[in-house]
């Protein structure tokens, strides 16, 4: 009966020691499935953070842009305005060329006094 009991303890303690060591095992395996996500998490962050960043500039490089497309614009727009006003005066100057141009004619038909 002693017997049985020395063999039924050694089962025990082997059993368990079996299971102390396949639970080491998947504690192992679980703190390096942990540590691998928890890299590529970090990594992923950043990759996230940089293209943040990247994204911010290139905002700020387009409303630059947009700014600098509206200043053109204004500027045509006042370049337009001068050439139309350069127009007129240039119209009326010659009105006034032909008036008086006319006007010289009908002087030199005119007998003198």
């Amino acid at each position: 009966m002693r017997v049985l009991a020395y063999i039924f303890i050694a089962l025990v303690i082997g059993v368990s020691i079996f299971s102390a060591i396949r639970y080491n095992q998947n504690a192992f395996k679980a703190r390096n499935d942990l540590n691998q996500e928890r890299f590529l998490r970090m990594e992923t962050e950043e990759k996230l953070s940089k293209a943040n960043l990247k994204a911010a500039s290139m905002e700020a490089e387009i409303e630059k842009q947009k700014a600098r497309a509206q200043s053109l614009e204004r500027l045509v727009e006042q370049t337009n305005m001068v050439n139309d006003d350069f127009k007129k005066r240039l119209d009326q100057a010659d009105r006034l060329k032909e008036s008086l141009t006319q006007q010289i004619e009908e002087l030199k038909k005119a007998p003198a006094l």
